[in-house]
């Protein structure tokens, strides 16, 4: 039997285009981390780590921190760096937003 956070985590991953994802062998975490997030869902970091393959929480709010950075200076980044994230190409401010439960911190992405 399927758990609430199950079936929310099936929800949200019923909305990823499997052919914006790209084989994750040729994609660095931090790509997979953009094209996870860019839906605009809410996800919990534990949910995240699933969804791009890195297991460790450390290694995660690592990546999540360039990944912020980035988002900063969206402006200056190609037409074909967003695609290959699966953002939409027009986006040219954005931020990642966190908010952190007594258990958990959820990100989300922000156009």
């Amino acid at each position: 039997m399927l758990t609430d956070d199950d079936q929310q985590e099936e929800h949200r991953m019923s909305f990823i285009d499997e052919s914006c994802i790209a084989d994750p062998n040729d994609d660095t975490v931090r790509v997979r981390i953009w094209q996870a997030l860019a839906s605009g869902d809410e996800m919990s970091l534990r949910q995240l780590g699933v969804a791009v393959g890195e297991r460790r929480q450390g290694e995660l709010r690592s990546h999540l921190r360039h990944v912020e950075k980035q988002a900063q200076t969206m402006r200056n980044k190609s037409t074909e760096w967003r695609k290959r994230r699966g953002l939409d190409p027009t986006v040219s401010k954005a931020r990642l937003v966190q908010r952190q439960t007594k258990n958990d911190i959820f990100v989300q992405f922000k156009k």
